[in-house]
């Protein structure tokens, strides 16, 4: 074997690792750890099949060698059951087998030409690329923090080029083996770095959206405990005085001043009512979230809010902002446009089945929004957007999300069980 044969070799290896190592992420969680020592161990799996195809060239050896390889990572390396650590090892073996057949259906196993060879590999791994984009894309990725379909358009862009300008360096006339196989090596180091920069893109861009919701959170619950301290302030002050406050009703009612008496009442609990706490179930989570939310309303709205949820955590606190952040905020929106403002909020638990219920009044005019979801937004680049990542939350938990509209009211019921994720 030429040195240039060899430096290919050890590079589509790489290509071809990474590959697999992709399909196990679609079954398995990666483990924290050092990062060293999941290098050592994805380098060590690497020059082990390398070394063994490069010395033996058996391709059924190559393959039980590969098989070990990614045993051993997906032991050492990842979350989960054996049982299912041997399953995402086959399934990748399967995966890649079976783009190298659609190859050699395509191109013919009749070329034996090492640069032919070297094609139909690339090709095959590309192929498996593009199958476990689309796969990540509508099945296994949390839509949430899914980037647009335009990104993954772009990376199959990239991958089918990528096979076709492999395809032409390999057929012209003018460029040697040398070169060819060098240009070859080129690409499957092109690829192997993009797809790895769009993996991690995916995951900073998750981390930026969980950050930001961190951030909205921990804004929420400063609020609710301003909320908690002034509703304390205030108990704490008519207790100060409630030795008058009962001498004076012991007065009206020895006078029998009933409605005096009763208007006095009226005024003492107002005076423990805080102004922006419209939500009081005793569940931190939901009722920052709300009081935080309708805090916006003002005085253009007065909520209707009802809940009947346990105070202790029930879902995660993560996926009830996504949902309830996403319906409150896209109905406080709406409700401005509206002549007759109104907004109700309906929350109820029973069993692990947890109903959503926001309803609001709004313009009567529904704009196109993202996907199959209309959206009332003023902002066009943010139409149903919402909505896409409240569904994501929906099917996490295997619910049901309904919306619907009967003349200037906008309805938005959802259905989760939360015993199920």
């Amino acid at each position: 074997m030429e040195c240039y044969e060899a430096l290919f070799s050890a590079v589509f290896n790489i290509l071809s690792l990474y590959v697999n190592i992709r399909v196990i992420k679609l079954f398995l969680h990666p483990r924290h750890m050092n990062a060293a020592i999941k290098c050592f161990i994805y380098a060590l799996v690497w020059f082990i099949n390398w070394y063994v195809y490069y010395m033996f060239h058996i391709l059924d050896l190559t393959t039980t060698s590969l098989f070990f390889g990614l045993l051993f990572i997906a032991y050492f390396l990842f979350e989960g059951g054996r049982i299912k650590k041997i399953m995402a090892a086959v399934a990748s073996i399967v995966l890649v087998i079976g783009a190298e057949n659609v190859v050699w259906l395509v191109f013919g196993r009749g070329k034996a030409s090492v640069e032919n060879e070297a094609v139909q590999g690339i090709c095959a791994a590309l192929l498996a690329l593009i199958i476990i984009l689309l796969i990540e894309r509508f099945f296994t990725i949390d839509k949430s923090v899914c980037l647009p379909g335009s990104s993954y358009l772009n990376m199959i862009f990239i991958s089918v080029g990528s096979g076709i300008v492999a395809e032409i360096i390999v057929i012209s006339d003018s460029i040697d083996r040398a070169r060819a196989m060098i240009g070859l090596t080129i690409i499957c180091l092109m690829n192997v770095g993009g797809y790895y920069l769009f993996e991690k893109t995916i995951e900073a861009y998750g981390e930026k959206i969980q950050k930001s919701i961190m951030e909205q959170q921990v804004k929420m619950y400063i609020n609710q405990f301003d909320i908690i301290s002034q509703s304390q302030q205030r108990i704490r002050s008519i207790r100060h005085d409630l030795k008058n406050h009962m001498l004076l009703l012991k007065a009206y009612l020895m006078e029998e001043k009933c409605n005096e008496a009763l208007s006095y009442i009226d005024r003492l609990e107002s005076g423990l009512d805080v102004s922006n706490e419209y939500a009081k179930s005793g569940n931190m989570a939901i009722d920052s979230i709300i009081n935080y939310m309708l805090e916006r309303t003002g005085d253009f709205c007065c909520p209707n809010v009802e809940i009947e949820v346990p105070d202790h955590v029930f879902i995660s606190d993560f996926d009830l902002n996504i949902v309830l952040g996403n319906l409150l905020d896209n109905a406080i929106e709406a409700v401005q446009g509206a002549k007759n403002k109104q907004i109700s909020i309906k929350l109820k638990y029973n069993k692990g089945v947890f109903y959503i219920g926001v309803h609001n009044s709004y313009d009567g005019i529904l704009k196109r929004g993202r996907g199959k979801f209309p959206g009332t937004k003023k902002n066009k680049g943010y139409h149903g957007i919402g909505l896409v990542n409240v569904q994501a939350v929906v099917d996490k938990y295997k619910g049901i999300m309904e919306i619907s509209n009967t003349g200037d009211f906008f309805k938005i019921d959802i259905v989760l069980y939360v015993g199920v994720t």
